[in-house]
């Protein structure tokens, strides 16, 4: 693949990248009927797709982001001569 070609492909990943992508259509279901729909479906009745989704949100999503802080080892370990360490 030349030069032209890959910087085609790598502007048209970013394009891609930047379109929101559609969200299923779900109906906002409480537990007990999404439940229901779910054992319908497993008993083989006809159950329309948007009644075996549900929406969920968790607290998890919107979580902040911190950086894994840096860890030191205790100033009473030393190296061994086989790079474990042990302490003094």
């Amino acid at each position: 693949m030349d030069l032209h070609q890959q910087v085609k492909n790598s502007l048209a990943t970013l394009e891609n990248a930047k379109v929101k992508k559609r969200q299923f259509q779900a109906e906002n279901l409480n537990e007990g009927q999404h439940r229901h729909a779910m054992q319908d479906l497993s008993d083989g009745t006809y159950t329309s797709y948007q009644q075996t989704l549900r929406i969920v949100e968790h607290s998890g999503d919107r979580a902040s982001w911190s950086e894994k802080l840096q860890t030191r080892k205790h100033p009473g370990y030393i190296r061994n001569e086989f790079g474990g360490f042990f302490t003094s």
